[in-house]
């Protein structure tokens, strides 16, 4: 189902349907403008752990090839076929929906910046290889799942190198005060890996530990802990990742 009011002009139909009056049933696919608004809100207010820049890569590399391939398979009007590829990818389905929240979630995406950038268009380009060549229109989702396998391989992408000369970290939440602690898993959220002075990804080292891989655990750079404590300030899991650190560093030592 679809509403919108029509014109004369195909494309600015299109343009009205696609971003302002879809709907297909489900909140998800009710209207893209709507959908983009929660979520620039929700990005605005959990900014320091929502992973916004799997979204940016994502909605431009899909741009990017929706262009390429209008350039490629285009018509007689180039530039009118090439706006059609771009509302169709970029509004399609599940496509923003996923853009803006599917594909944030951080639990099953990678902690690294960089790697978050390569998540979002490798998803992208995915998306539109189903899309294209085999017509189901539901390939983001598709996508989206193949690459959450590749999360812990991106992870292992862009990570800062430790080293003993102090860096300015990133500013700090203000402190509070709290009765009880509660401690859950680890949302991934990489605020641990923006904070630390040393440049050391604190939460990846704790997991390489708990896998006793202590080669990784040397090589993520562990030694230069100076228990600062930083990490477990800003974990909203409430991780101890101070006092895994110091674990993991004592048992490297007597490795």
């Amino acid at each position: 189902m679809t509403t919108g009011t029509l014109t004369d002009n195909p494309l600015l139909d299109t343009a009205s349907i696609m971003i302002f009056g879809k709907y297909h049933g489900w909140i998800g696919g009710f209207s893209s403008i709507l959908v983009m608004g929660i979520g620039l809100l929700l990005f605005a207010v959990a900014r320091k752990y929502i992973k916004w820049r799997i979204t940016l890569s994502y909605l431009v590399a899909t741009a990017v090839f929706a262009v390429v391939m209008g350039v490629i398979y285009g018509g007689d009007v180039m530039l009118t076929d090439i706006t059609f590829r771009l509302l169709f990818h970029l509004f399609i389905g599940s496509s923003i929906f996923l853009a803006f929240f599917m594909a944030t979630d951080p639990a099953t995406t990678p902690l690294t910046h960089l790697g978050q950038l390569i998540f979002g268009v490798g998803l992208a380009v995915l998306t539109m290889i189903i899309q294209v060549y085999t017509g189901f229109l539901g390939g983001s989702i598709l996508a989206l799942v193949i690459m959450n396998v590749t999360s812990p391989i991106l992870d292992r992408v862009g990570v800062s190198k430790a080293s003993a000369e102090r860096v300015v970290c990133a500013r700090l939440p203000k402190a509070k005060k709290f009765s009880e602690v509660r401690i859950t898993e680890c949302i991934r959220c990489g605020r641990c890996l923006e904070v630390c002075s040393g440049r050391i990804p604190t939460v990846l080292v704790k997991e390489a530990a708990e896998k006793g891989n202590w080669a990784r655990v040397k090589k993520l750079g562990v030694e230069f802990c100076q228990q600062c404590g930083t990490c477990s300030f800003v974990c909203p899991a409430r991780i101890d990742l101070k006092g895994a650190m110091r674990a993991a560093k004592e048992k490297l030592q007597k490795q």
